[in-house]
């Protein structure tokens, strides 16, 4: 038999037997060694695989010696020698070594049959065109050893005449399977400085399986102290706040056993004591069944938090008026990084009023500006409006609030219930703005409690007006009126009552007042008062 033939069988006990009936019927070769050389199970036990080796099929190259073919043998080069249409006559013990079977494996064998499938068409035509004698290629290939492992190698090839004038080709084979590992790391880390430039991490690098750094390829001023050795990630995690220490102990150890993507906020002492908050990703990636690098990325989100902190401060802040506009104002010029923000109101006048100011980290007092000619004048009119720099130049009419000059502004009109503008909220920084689409929107969310914080006060007002005005007519009027909370204690009485019965409004007041033969009745009357919607009379 030459080559390999297959055999299937749904009952494997039955393909075995089978086997070993054929091996007995087969006659012993000339040189008296078993025809069955080998007889492996395929791993989903469906199929099994006879390699017959005759000990004639392996001879040495055509026209070598028993001597040569024994140097050949011990040689530390890799040996192989093919036909002219691409068959195995010979593969020294060391060439089957870097292929991962033993030599009597590939002897007899098309070339197309060692060669990894991906590789074959690529190899069989670069073997091909070694037609003259003396025609060279350095060929690299993959084989697939008994235990699929793939084998990267390289080949030397050079085309001769044998003795008996056939065509041969003979290859020098070496195991290039660590250059490729190399290589490959090498794309990966070139592919990973590019992704970390391309993204704006802060920092990148990559660690082995065990976790020992192999590269460092972005890392920010706050950590040059770190070395750039094996140990930097370890370093660099040690590091966290210690609060945090817990979650990136987690997070490294589920990326080593390669348990996907892990991913964390988590806060770095800086070199000069800082904390800087950033997200970290750490990705794994496998290699023959093991994490064999793990990729780790670290963004600078401190900016980020500072947003989420000033967002949360100002949800938690009471309504209390003044000082939520006044604490609103602070949040935003921290949280955007500018020096100063107010809360500004339309006058009639056709100027404005800023009734909260921050203005260089600190609070300043109220003051009235015109909004002609100024971007005031686009927010007061319902648009909102941003400038990353030179609204100076821009506008010639900007007021000139303390902390300037401003070389940017962004702003958003603050609405009332039924639309109309009541209002507008306002940035203005010596710098530019980075990012202007997160400007607008991050000044839009404080725009929103400002605004409902202006309805609120104006309905307060407006209800302290109210008061004002009923109470006016209570005291005007000559009945005598008397309000009392569910306590029947007296909250007011109108003036005809103080002067009529001398009551005034204190706890209690009013059951002192009544008649001990009335009380009993006088208070279900209340209660039922209390209870319905409609007037109680008769009292």
């Amino acid at each position: 038999l030459r080559g390999a033939e297959e055999l299937r069988s749904d009952a494997v006990d039955d393909l075995f037997e089978v086997l070993a009936a054929f091996a007995e019927r087969v006659p012993a070769l000339a040189t008296g060694e078993p025809a069955i050389a080998a007889v492996a199970r395929w791993p989903d036990c469906a199929r099994a695989r006879i390699d017959v080796a005759p000990a004639h099929a392996a001879p040495a190259p055509v026209g070598a010696s028993a001597e040569l073919a024994a140097v050949l043998g011990a040689l530390e080069d890799g040996i192989v020698e093919l036909t002219a249409d691409g068959r195995v006559l010979f593969v020294n013990d060391r060439a089957a070594e870097a292929m991962g079977y033993p030599a009597s494996h590939f002897v007899g064998r098309a070339l197309e049959e060692v060669v990894a499938q991906g590789d074959r068409d690529r190899v069989l035509d670069e073997v091909s065109a070694l037609r003259a004698p003396g025609a060279s290629a350095t060929i690299e290939f993959r084989a697939i050893d008994a235990d699929g492992v793939p084998h990267d190698l390289e080949a030397r090839a050079t085309a001769f005449e044998s003795a008996s004038g056939a065509r041969r080709i003979g290859a020098l084979i070496r195991s290039v399977t660590s250059r490729v590992e190399r290589e490959a790391v090498a794309r990966r880390e070139a592919e990973a400085l590019r992704e970390a430039a391309g993204t704006g991490y802060d920092i990148a690098f990559e660690t082995d399986g065990d976790g020992d750094t192999v590269s460092v390829l972005a890392v920010g001023a706050d950590f040059a102290a770190i070395p750039r050795d094996a140990r930097f990630a370890q370093h660099l995690f040690q590091r966290a706040l210690d609060s945090h220490a817990p979650l990136a102990a987690d997070a490294w150890l589920a990326a080593r056993e390669g348990r996907g993507p892990a991913e964390l906020d988590i806060q770095l002492r800086t070199d000069d004591g800082g904390l800087r908050w950033y997200a970290a990703v750490l990705r794994p990636f496998s290699e023959r069944g093991r994490v064999a690098r793990v990729a780790v990325r670290l963004k600078d989100i401190t900016r980020r938090k500072e947003y989420e902190d000033a967002l949360r401060a100002v949800a938690e802040t009471a309504f209390d008026g003044g000082p939520f506009l006044e604490s609103l104002v602070g949040h935003v010029a921290r949280a955007m990084d500018v020096e100063c923000a107010l809360v500004a109101v339309a006058r009639d006048d056709g100027a404005a009023e800023a009734v909260a100011l921050w203005a260089d980290g600190a609070l300043g007092d109220e003051l009235s500006f015109p909004v002609a000619g100024s971007p005031f004048e686009t927010l007061l009119a319902g648009s909102a409006c941003c400038y990353s720099v030179g609204v100076a130049r821009r506008f010639a009419q900007l007021p000139a609030f303390p902390g300037g000059p401003f070389a940017s502004f962004v702003g958003a009109p603050l609405r009332d219930d039924d639309g109309g503008v009541i209002g507008c909220l306002a940035a203005l920084g010596r710098r530019p703005i980075a990012n202007a689409d997160l400007a607008r929107s991050t000044l839009a969310i404080f725009a929103q409690r400002a605004a409902a914080e202006l309805r609120r006060a104006a309905a307060a007002r407006a209800l302290r007006e109210s008061e004002a005005r009923l109470r006016a007519i209570l005291e005007q009027s000559p009945d005598l009126i008397v309000d009392a909370d569910a306590e029947h204690g007296i909250t007011y009485v109108s003036p005809a009552v103080q002067r009529t019965l001398g009551i005034s409004p204190r706890p209690g007041e009013l059951v002192a007042r009544l008649d001990p033969a009335d009380r009993a009745r006088a208070l279900a009357r209340l209660r039922e008062a209390y209870d319905r919607p409609e007037p109680v009379n008769a009292l």
